[in-house]
């Protein structure tokens, strides 16, 4: 079970991604150019390759802040990261610009999400 996308990050700041989910979403889009023929081969992406990827992007200064835990399916604690947007979308532009929009715009829709669950609670809360 790996942290999931769009919960509240740990300082409380806002939505999230995490290097499954960027990992996942850059495997779609390359299964898809391969399948309509725009790309002559599918290479999958593996997530320790999107991991050292991160430090190259981010820095070694900085990466080591988004650090996370994940158990896989065989029960492990694995490592991921856990991104705000801004380095979610970071570290897509590192693909590609699709999977850089897509990411921005995954990013938003969970912020939207999140603001009608929080709008919606404290509607309940002034009604009690």
């Amino acid at each position: 079970m790996h942290p999931k996308a769009g919960t509240r990050s740990s300082t409380g700041s806002g939505t999230i991604l995490t290097s499954l989910d960027i990992v996942d979403m850059i495997n779609k889009e390359r299964a898809a150019l391969f399948a309509n023929g725009q790309a002559k081969k599918y290479t999958e992406l593996r997530h320790d390759h999107f991991m050292g990827k991160v430090v190259q992007t981010l820095g070694e200064s900085q990466s080591p802040k988004f650090l996370g835990d994940y158990i896989d399916d065989r029960n492990r604690t694995q490592k991921c990261y856990v991104f705000p947007k801004r380095e979610a979308t970071l570290m897509a532009m590192s693909y590609s610009p699709a999977i850089s929009a897509a990411v921005y715009d995954k990013m938003t829709a969970l912020e939207e999400e999140l603001a009608c669950v929080w709008a919606a609670k404290v509607a309940i809360s002034e009604a009690i």
